[in-house]
């Protein structure tokens, strides 16, 4: 698909931004073919790796003992942020990319979230970059907003949001009555005398307030808590970028986790966080996460969006783990097939009052063969195969 800003870029970029290939009829799935140096975009990258993906991943063998690493990636977006009753109106822009950067040490492929690229005012969905109207430059930046990704010598990774502790603030009371409908709607109301707000309250958005009508009272919610390491010796990335990396050089877990430890990790949101899973091919698998800016290494086979390494295991999603946990001790060992109907055992559709968010793309990968099957937008009659 040509684009006419496409001098402006790198060598290569451009011809990189191209080969876009719509795959559905829709324009939810696109693929791309990036054979360039993205690393000269890298400093750009910061504006766009933005996520808050509320998903969920695996990591089993086959019969043959092959790795089989299992993928949901759930979001609901709208179009232009219109949130609506509607399911039609929620939308989607998936974008496989395919790597083979000439200073990068292994071939990629790697799934993107498109709509990320305008999130602020949700203007990228389903068709937008073959509509001949959207200027398409921020494909670009494609290879550091991937939200999981395997390289040609069976490393994979994928990335999944957290919540961040709350640091609630006191302030003036306010009457419940008197705040507006977005204050209403995040609003925590307590009636109980001594009833304080809860510093580990998911549940609590950013600038939300809470109130004890008993006692008068009312708190805001700072969630300005995400991890930021400052070390001075160490170049600082985002969890996405750091993944990026990873895929680009990293042949083993042992190698991803000395990547990450090589770092300084900032959240790309304030109020948002996030944990990384990493696979190889032998089948070891780790959970990273940030706790107290310090780096957490756990072995772990599956997770969603609580923290693994915290005994609280404060977050979301325990629900769709504990299916998990109950399909893996049926079978110790899963086919490609099993592992995609056990995504699709837990995926989420808020319509069918299934979880609350919108599985975007199921993806079961074959750390061995380096194969990647997929279904997208719950629907799994269908699947798309590739291959590095």
């Amino acid at each position: 698909m040509k684009n006419p800003r496409k001098k402006l870029l790198p060598w290569g970029v451009g011809r990189a931004i191209d080969s876009l290939q719509k795959v559905d009829e829709r324009g939810l799935f696109y693929t791309m073919e990036y054979n360039a140096n993205y690393y000269a975009l890298e400093k750009y990258a910061d504006a766009i790796a933005n996520a808050k993906p509320g998903c969920s991943t695996f990591v089993t063998k086959n019969d043959q003992g092959e790795t089989i690493f299992g993928r949901n990636y759930d979001y609901s977006h709208y179009r232009y942020n219109k949130k609506t009753d509607d399911p039609n109106d929620i939308t989607s822009l998936m974008i496989l990319v395919k790597t083979k950067n000439p200073k990068a040490k292994y071939k990629t492929i790697g799934m993107v979230d498109g709509f990320w690229f305008d999130f602020a005012k949700g203007g990228w969905f389903e068709g937008t970059p073959s509509d001949g109207k959207t200027d398409i430059t921020y494909l670009a930046m494609a290879p550091f907003v991937i939200m999981d990704g395997m390289n040609e010598v069976g490393l994979a990774t994928s990335i999944m949001h957290l919540q961040t502790e709350v640091d609630w603030q006191p302030i003036e009371y306010r009457d419940p009555e008197s705040l507006n409908e977005k204050e209403k709607k995040d609003a925590i109301i307590y009636n109980e005398p001594g009833q304080v707000p809860k510093r580990l309250d998911y549940k609590a958005n950013s600038n939300a307030l809470c109130i004890n009508t008993a006692d008068k009272k009312t708190w805001h919610a700072n969630k300005d808590l995400a991890v930021e390491q400052k070390d001075p010796n160490k170049k600082t990335l985002m969890h996405p970028i750091l993944m990026r990396r990873m895929l680009d050089y990293c042949k083993d877990v042992d190698e991803a986790v000395a990547m990450a430890k090589s770092y300084n990790i900032k959240s790309p949101m304030r109020d948002a966080d996030y944990h990384i899973m990493v696979a190889d091919r032998s089948g070891k698998s780790v959970m990273l996460e940030w706790v107290n800016n310090e780096l957490r290494v756990t072995d772990c086979k599956h997770g969603t969006n609580f923290h693994v390494s915290r005994d609280d295991h404060y977050g979301y999603g325990e629900d769709r783990d504990g299916v998990i946990i109950k399909r893996f001790e049926e079978k110790p060992t899963m086919s490609e097939a099993e592992a995609m109907n056990l995504l699709e055992e837990v995926s989420q559709n808020p319509f069918l009052k299934k979880y609350p968010g919108f599985t975007e793309w199921s993806a079961v990968y074959n750390l061995k063969q380096t194969t990647m099957k997929m279904s997208i937008f719950l629907d799994y009659s269908k699947q798309y195969e590739y291959k590095i």
